[in-house]
């Protein structure tokens, strides 16, 4: 096993179970309101959004990865348990391709570019290490958009959700030297 994509499954496997645990925190009201900072989108939407884009990756095995062609499923973004459950088997996706010992490889990855000429369709080379490594990217982005909206709500969002994990470990790294407590709680503070 490619110990890169051992580390990226594991981290996209962890990331999600971190947004199906603050899931148990809200109710089916908060899951689906609109919030009018993040352009009247509902915490339910940024979740779908962010469990497609894994299935998108999840696909890469077939030799390619395709973020345009999602589901868009509406039971998802509304339906709290949906999104819980999905979340929960995405989790288990991930640590499944673990246990086979899962290696990189090269695949293609679409990419629609839109100009004044209309849309450009793209299929770019890339790599399943690079694939998570952005999936791991854009699920912490959303997270973090999702952590907002939620505690806009009054939601209780727990300390670092939302956060890269490279910044939690600097910030670790920065409490264990003396004087980066405040560094981490000031930046991840949800009450």
């Amino acid at each position: 096993m490619s110990e890169s994509v051992d580390c990226l499954l594991a981290e996209n496997a962890d990331i999600l179970r971190d947004l199906a645990e603050l899931l148990l925190r809200l109710d089916d009201d908060v899951f689906t309101s609109p919030a009018d900072p993040c352009y009247g989108s509902t915490i339910g939407q940024q979740v779908r959004h962010a469990i497609e884009h894994a299935e998108a990756v999840l696909a890469a095995p077939c030799g390619s990865v395709d973020f345009h062609s999602r589901e868009r499923d509406t039971a998802t973004e509304t339906i709290r348990a949906v999104a819980h459950r999905r979340l929960n088997e995405l989790t288990e996706q991930f640590d499944g391709m673990r246990r086979q010992s899962m290696r990189d490889f090269a695949l293609k990855v679409r990419h629609v570019v839109d100009s004044p000429d209309g849309q450009c369709d793209h299929w770019l080379d890339t790599s399943l290490s690079r694939e998570l490594a952005f999936l791991q990217s854009h699920s912490v982005h959303h997270m973090a958009l999702i952590g907002m909206m939620a505690s806009l709500c009054g939601v209780s969002v727990p300390e670092g959700f939302g956060v890269a994990p490279s910044t939690r470990r600097y910030w670790a790294a920065q409490e264990t030297a003396g004087g980066g407590d405040r560094v981490l709680h000031a930046a991840s503070r949800a009450d």
